[in-house]
């Protein structure tokens, strides 16, 4: 009995250790997107569309600074008015996973946290797998809106990826 009492609580505590990291990574990564939703670059892009915004910030090595596997800027009507996929383990471009597109739209249960200054973040599960998905409302650097839509980005969970985050 005194076995089994040991075990549970090592099983507990390890079980504990692996909330922390993974939330720790959910936090982290979600004031990553923070940033980048609440900034005037941003929120301009979002009302005109600015091609070199685009060109200036979303080149793959941004990508791989911010370990993303997509980003995605929609406007409030719902619209993606940017998507970009990328393989983190190839470091080229790939599809945004088509899977994604349900959760959304202006009908989805994320859409309203998201585009009323709440933001929302954690895992989605996606037929491609676990997913670490962060949603900020497009703001002003100083943090005013109205919001001009949301600012979407994604990591899958990848085995390794799960495999640091228990070690």
């Amino acid at each position: 009995a005194q076995f089994v009492k040991i075990e549970t609580e090592e099983m507990r505590r390890d079980v504990n250790r692996a909330l922390a990291a993974l939330t720790d990574e959910i936090a982290t990564f979600d004031a990553i997107v923070e940033d980048w939703a609440t900034w005037d670059d941003t929120y301009a892009f979002a009302a005109d569309a600015d091609q070199s915004y685009i060109d200036s910030n979303f080149v793959d090595s941004t990508f791989v600074n911010l370990q993303a596997n997509f980003i995605l800027l929609i406007n409030t009507n719902g619209a993606i008015v940017y998507s970009k996929g990328f393989s983190l383990e190839q470091e080229t471009v790939q599809p945004v996973p088509q899977s994604l597109a349900e959760h959304l739209t202006v009908r989805s249960p994320l859409w309203p946290r998201a585009i009323n200054r709440v933001g929302i973040s954690g895992i989605l599960m996606l037929p491609e797998g676990p997913t670490l998905l962060s949603a900020q409302p497009i703001l002003t650097s100083a943090g005013e809106g109205p919001a001009r839509g949301i600012f979407v980005m994604g990591r899958f969970l990848s085995a390794r990826r799960v495999q640091r985050l228990a070690d």
